[in-house]
């Protein structure tokens, strides 16, 4: 009894410093009142009726949320990176992968707002990556989390859905490295996640599988062009 009440302090004391997102995933009757919370701060801010709001999803950052017009993907805990949304949103009027965001920081939690896209279809093409990934170095910031939930497609066109603490400022090293899982998710749409995972964490480490990259892959990431040369290299197993 002692252990668990020790337990218990521990989660409480984690919560109250911010970490809002335990009591969603373990405490379920205090679920609903945090759902409930964000819903409200959405209806205020944007002017919508509650009854009207419906659970996209629940993810490790947020909880998204839609009017069938708008998705609002409300955070657990506030956003330390809010600046760098200014790039995004300028990245949006010259790369048609990104949607035009809106960043509120609100009373009790930050919201990103963009147009709601109702698809299932999570198909992209290499030259829509290759393009999202140029204007991500352009513009000095990278985006790591490629998963192809994070992609749909929309009128013939593929949409990243997802904005979050994936965007991060540049860092050479870390961009490269999510050049190549890009590289990967599209051009090994039917790998196993397990596989894609253990290969992801390889190349976190700086081992890089030829048998996937090519026999050049060395080569390619010492050049400026990194980017075209290795979506260009046609270079994947069938």
């Amino acid at each position: 009894m002692p252990m668990l009440l020790n337990q218990i302090s521990v989660l409480y004391e984690m919560y109250s410093y911010g970490v809002k997102k335990l009591k969603l995933f373990l405490f379920p009757m205090t679920n609903i009142q945090l759902i409930d919370d964000m819903k409200n701060e959405v209806s205020q801010i944007y002017d919508v009726a509650i009854d009207n709001l419906i659970r996209l999803g629940i993810g490790h950052e947020g909880v998204v949320f839609t009017d069938k017009v708008k998705a609002y993907k409300v955070f657990y805990n506030r956003l330390t990176n809010i600046e760098i949304f200014d790039k995004v949103l300028l990245m949006s009027k010259e790369c048609e992968l990104i949607l035009p965001i809106m960043v509120i920081r609100g009373e009790h939690f930050d919201i990103i707002s963009r147009q709601y896209l109702d698809s299932n279809s999570h198909v992209i093409s290499a030259k829509e990556l290759k393009e999202f990934l140029i204007n991500c170095k352009e513009h000095q910031i990278l985006f790591w989390d490629f998963k192809k939930e994070n992609f749909i497609e929309f009128n013939g066109k593929g949409r990243l859905v997802d904005y979050g603490v994936s965007f991060e400022q540049y860092d050479e090293t870390i961009f490269k490295q999510s050049c190549l899982k890009a590289f990967l998710m599209v051009n090994y749409p039917f790998m196993k996640p397990w596989l894609y995972k253990h290969i992801a964490k390889q190349i976190d480490k700086g081992i890089y599988a030829k048998e996937y990259f090519g026999s050049n892959i060395n080569y390619y990431l010492e050049q400026d062009n990194f980017v075209e040369l290795l979506f260009e290299s046609k270079h994947y197993v069938q």
